[in-house]
């Protein structure tokens, strides 16, 4: 499953589901993974290209016999000159993770 900081997209064997489809082309930024006291992940929050931050809970997901979510690209520790990048904002549609708040929360 996704961690916080990870750019994600809907699995092709999600958005091949019936009415679903839409779904093929959003891509977003995990902005917060909420865990259990155990640490097994309870819920994330994505921060969807189209603006839109969406949770997902553990009871949707582990319904399905699918991995809902791919990971496009793992979060990482950033170099200098990327995260000087981030913090001078992203004006080409990508997205601001730095103003975006990225937290992990465990409860």
């Amino acid at each position: 499953m996704a961690k916080v900081g990870d750019l994600i997209k809907f699995s092709k064997q999600h958005y091949t589901k019936p009415g679903i489809d839409y779904v093929e082309g959003w891509m977003g930024v995990v902005v917060k993974a909420v865990l259990d006291s155990t640490g097994v992940l309870e819920e994330l929050h994505i921060l969807w290209r189209h603006g839109n931050v969406s949770d997902y809970d553990a009871t949707w997901w582990n319904k399905l016999d699918y991995e809902p979510f791919e990971v496009i690209s793992s979060a990482r520790e950033l170099n200098d000159d990327e995260l000087e990048g981030v913090r001078g904002g992203m004006s080409n549609g990508q997205f601001d993770v730095w103003r975006c708040g990225v937290i992990n929360e465990s409860g």
